[in-house]
């Protein structure tokens, strides 16, 4: 029958079960730890740290003895963070150490089952941005008040060094300017990496400038206004 036909016919009933995605982070999975997060105290030891965590001398002497030639955490910076793993059936002891030193890399100790250390460094996400500003007072508080990142006051400043004497801008001056960030984690700025291209009016008075490397091999980078004109001078706008 056309009934019988249609259920035949029918496309078969997708069973496949939809998968929660893992929480990972520094490698492990986190919904299978407790996770305690703390900083670093003038005094702290990675040993001093692990026997206040119930991993006594012989485990802390046998762990840095397994993990010497490849991680090092003989020096813990005070105020830098690290975090301690907890297996969930764990009754106290933790197990694996992370320490952040740094921004954009951090250092895993696995403490239990297959003892290891090693750094890893994050991957950076270079991000093209623009940004506008409208000159008040200095071009410092121009970047902050506009939610740029300050950095761009030295690196604008280096671009027009030959050109404008940022200690003399007057109130009205204007920019524009193109650049590329450097992000870890997608949302934390490790700082500029280049300014691609700006314009700044400044008394009136348009100035350009491109990025353009003229030796690639030595990787320097140049900038040039809007007629090719470098706009390196013999004499600096501002003293040193």
């Amino acid at each position: 029958c056309e009934t019988k036909k249609q259920i035949t016919l029918a496309e078969p009933i997708d069973a496949k079960v939809e998968m929660k995605p893992k929480n990972i982070k520094y490698g492990f999975d986190l919904d299978q730890f407790k996770v305690v997060k703390k900083k670093i105290k003038r005094g702290d030891t990675f040993g001093s740290i692990l026997e206040d965590n119930g991993i006594d001398y012989p485990e802390v002497y046998n762990i840095l003895k397994t993990i010497k030639n490849k991680v090092s955490v003989k020096r813990l910076v005070a105020g830098k963070s690290y975090s301690l793993f907890f297996s969930k059936d764990s009754i106290a002891k933790p197990k694996a150490f992370i320490y952040e030193p740094q921004i954009d890399s951090y250092t895993v100790v696995q403490l239990r089952d297959s003892i290891y250390g090693k750094k890893v460094v994050k991957p950076i996400k270079i991000v093209t941005k623009e940004g506008n500003g409208l000159i008040e007072n200095s071009l410092y508080e121009t970047m902050t008040t506009s939610g740029l990142n300050d950095q761009l006051t030295y690196y604008l400043a280096d671009v027009y060094a030959w050109n404008i004497d940022f200690y003399r801008l007057h109130k009205g001056d204007r920019f524009k300017v193109i650049y590329s960030e450097k992000f870890v984690d997608d949302t934390v700025s490790i700082g500029i990496e280049r300014i691609k291209a700006a314009i700044f009016e400044h008394a009136g008075k348009d100035f350009y400038a491109f990025e353009f490397q003229p030796d690639s091999i030595k990787g320097i980078v140049e900038y040039f206004d809007h007629n090719a004109k470098n706009l390196r001078r013999a004499f600096l706008k501002a003293p040193v």
